[in-house]
């Protein structure tokens, strides 16, 4: 008697595999297509768009759960065979959507963790450089206006000037004005010609 081959996993069981479900919601080769895609996009982008959402949200849960709709929604766009013209700049647009939709949703959409230091991304070895530096940041983001602080971020995740205008929705020009403006104000801050601002 020949052994049977066990069951393969199905996307309505709960159990299924990435591709079980994808080749149940798009049919045969379409399914490998779009499988390797949402791979290749999440490996190029989703450290960035990670840092980026954590900055927002300050908390590392609440980012990766931004990071898990962004990828659900580019899963949707590939199934529907849409084309993006610019995929890194739909997905931080997309991730800072997100956030602001669930800031509207309402205060249970909203609450932080007490541990507000849970998305720390880099450790240095002095911590009392690390505090100044931390002492910087804070003063700098107090200073820019919440436009100036979007191009910073989106900048910093390298994002080039058109990138981080299709994310805002404003002009190149505009982009080049805000960062020129925010860097202006961050290096009129005390202390921060020694930290390299």
């Amino acid at each position: 008697m020949e052994p049977s081959e066990p069951p393969k996993p199905s996307a309505a069981s709960g159990n299924g595999s990435c591709e079980a479900v994808v080749a149940a919601s798009a049919g045969d080769g379409h399914g490998l297509e779009i499988e390797r895609q949402l791979v290749e996009a999440y490996s190029a982008h989703a450290p960035g768009l990670l840092r980026y959402a954590c900055l927002l949200t300050g908390e590392t849960s609440l980012a990766e759960d931004l990071l898990q709709e962004c990828f659900l929604r580019y899963f949707r766009v590939l199934s529907a065979g849409e084309q993006l013209r610019n995929l890194a700049a739909w997905l931080y647009r997309v991730t800072r959507n997100c956030h602001f939709a669930r800031q509207r949703a309402g205060p249970a959409a909203r609450e932080v963790a007490l541990d507000s230091e849970s998305c720390v991304l880099h450790r240095g070895p002095n911590p009392e450089s690390l505090y100044q530096k931390r002492e910087l940041a804070r003063q700098a983001l107090g200073r820019l206006a919440p436009r100036e602080l979007e191009c910073v971020r989106l900048r910093a995740e390298g994002l080039s000037y058109a990138e981080i205008a299709e994310v805002l929705n404003i002009r190149s020009g505009t982009v080049g004005a805000l960062l020129s403006r925010a860097f202006q104000k961050c290096r009129s801050l005390p202390g921060a010609e020694e930290h390299h601002v």
